[in-house]
């Protein structure tokens, strides 16, 4: 005997065995327009791809999969063999070039939303799911209202060469202004709100205390020196988040580490060595 459901007490319930968000990771914001969000198999034979559609909430999900389905309740991750790579590779690609690529290699089902570097966007909501943030592409317009920081970086060993996927952050002091990541072409742009006016030390004139509008600021670099090899491959983001410090250095001989450079209000910032158009990173 078979049994139906009835209208207005019986539902089907689907679990998705993969949902992610994705937001700026400047303002914080929900991204899904544009986006380009593909999971792949890989221990399957010949590959298997499967392009994700955003819901209202702007979460790209999975429901269905080669030997898994979304209705039953998700359940444990079972780990592959060491020496197999990670089964599913997450690639997310913005076709109007605000921000640059992303890959992940996530562990399907998942109970929750996939994140990476969560918090990593300081303006999302403290009560924000995990998310996956998008880094500014060199060709993002800037937003309204905000600075940017321009820089080229090259290898310190061969300068011919550039230093793809360094991870970058600007310094105010002790406030961290903006992070970012320098594409697989070693250009990098950091977008970040106007910082406040310098306060002007009491018992010195305003003339005396120089340009309120002015700051003296530090850019940091944290790159792994095998992180673009083989250079074909996006690295994951969690990977390149987690590269250790590397010393920036100005392109001059003998190389000297890059000095602090001078933000001004409404000025792009082109951060270059004295004697080049670019700064170089150590191997």
């Amino acid at each position: 005997m078979s049994a139906r459901l009835q209208p207005g007490f019986d539902h089907v319930v689907r679990h998705p065995l993969f949902g992610v968000q994705c937001r700026d990771a400047v303002d914080g914001r929900v991204v899904a327009d544009g986006l380009r969000v593909r999971l792949h198999d890989r221990w399957r034979p010949g590959g298997w791809t499967a392009d994700l559609a955003a819901n209202r909430s702007g979460v790209f999900a999975l429901h269905a999969a080669p030997g898994l389905h979304g209705f039953d309740a998700a359940g444990a991750a079972v780990p592959g063999p060491p020496s197999e790579p990670a089964r599913w590779r997450l690639e997310i690609e913005d076709t109007r070039g605000r921000y640059l690529p992303v890959a992940a290699e996530p562990t399907l089902p998942l109970d929750d939303l996939f994140g990476v570097g969560a918090g990593a966007a300081p303006t999302s909501p403290p009560d924000a799911l995990p998310f996956v943030p998008l880094y500014s592409a060199p060709t993002r317009p800037l937003p309204a209202a905000m600075q940017a920081l321009h820089v080229e970086l090259r290898r310190a060993a061969d300068v011919e060469a550039p230093a793809a996927w360094t991870r970058l952050e600007l310094w105010l002091g002790t406030q961290r202004l903006a992070e970012g990541l320098a594409g697989a072409d070693g250009q990098a742009l950091l977008v970040f709100p106007m910082p406040k006016p310098r306060e002007v030390p009491l018992g010195v004139s305003p003339a005396a205390a120089g340009d309120r509008f002015e700051w003296s600021v530090e850019l940091r670099a944290f790159r792994a020196a095998a992180i673009a090899v083989p250079e074909a491959v996006l690295p994951t983001l969690a990977a390149l988040l987690a590269q250790p410090p590397a010393v920036l250095l100005d392109a001059e001989s003998p190389p000297m580490p890059a000095a602090p450079f001078a933000l001004r209000a409404g000025v792009p910032l082109v951060a270059r060595g004295a004697t080049a158009p670019y700064l170089t990173v150590a191997d």
